[in-house]
């Protein structure tokens, strides 16, 4: 199950909404090896449209939310990007009217996320479409999955280009699948990692490490995850001993906020957690 602000979809309903948005791809003309670029936060619009991309044979091109507008136009010349899938909310959206303007966007097509909107309308901007114009039809038509090689593109993950422009890090099927073999032996002794277990996730999905050792390796796990879009150290406590989370993946500074919430050590039970996490944490960093 995926659980995201109190929404949640079942593995069996993920399963159909993956399917549906492969065979949208596919409707549209979008083909095997072909470039999507998504432009997407921490919400089940990613995971549906990630898997939906491999499914049908095409490559998943991560932009960054955060990403200025320049640096969008530099990533979608250098990718080539058929289409590209966003929010509706403005802070998503906007950065691709002067790109549509200047008629260097792909086809743009938005999502609503109840979260990013916090009560705001959204409407779709000019010159894009709404994400219903592509899945809607597709529902009972779905295409299997595409039998892909090892050696073929998955992801184009770009690098943060802190010594020059960013560059586009080419990873395979075969990598993904190695990675995961990897994850899978590292862990497959740890009661924290069998099916059924919760893990609580805000590492950002669109870089590696929310992709593999999160989206990937805790979707073949069989984990509850509970997807959040933004960190806060006092919710991550509140949810720790809510909902009984027996993994999450963090890097120092999270660890050192949430070691500093008021009244942590009176909390017995997420002091154990939080010791157990930290433990599992420099593996899913290093990898």
């Amino acid at each position: 199950m995926i659980e995201y602000y109190g929404q949640s979809f079942t593995y069996r309903e993920m399963h159909g909404l993956i399917a549906q948005a492969a065979a949208a791809f596919c409707a549209i003309g979008i083909k095997k090896g072909d470039r999507v670029a998504l432009h997407l936060p921490n919400c089940p619009w990613h995971p549906i449209f990630f898997f939906g991309i491999l499914w049908m044979g095409g490559t998943v091109v991560h932009l960054s939310p955060m990403d200025a507008v320049n640096e969008l136009k530099f990533k979608l010349e250098d990718c080539g990007a058929k289409i590209i899938i966003s929010l509706s909310s403005p802070e998503f959206c906007q950065k691709f009217r002067s790109l549509m303007d200047e008629g260097q966007c792909p086809p743009l097509f938005l999502c609503h996320d109840d979260f990013s909107a916090n009560g705001r309308d959204c409407p779709i901007i000019d010159g894009a479409k709404p994400i219903e114009e592509l899945l809607n039809g597709c529902e009972a038509t779905p295409k299997p999955p595409t039998k892909m090689q090892p050696d073929e593109l998955a992801i184009l993950q770009y690098t943060g280009g802190t010594t020059g422009i960013p560059k586009a890090a080419m990873l395979t099927h075969g990598n993904l699948a190695c990675a995961q073999q990897m994850y899978l032996e590292h862990s497959k002794s740890e009661p924290a990692h069998q099916p059924g277990a919760t893990t609580l996730f805000f590492a950002p999905l669109f870089h590696i490490l929310g992709a593999s050792s999160g989206l990937i390796r805790r979707s073949s796990e069989g984990c509850c995850f509970h997807l959040r879009q933004r960190f806060d150290a006092e919710t991550a406590v509140h949810e720790i001993a809510e909902k009984k989370i027996n993994s999450m993946a963090g890097v120092p500074t999270s660890w050192i906020a949430i070691l500093a919430v008021p009244g942590i050590k009176e909390n017995r039970f997420v002091v154990a957690q939080i010791y157990w996490l930290r433990r599992c944490a420099p593996v899913a960093r290093c990898i």
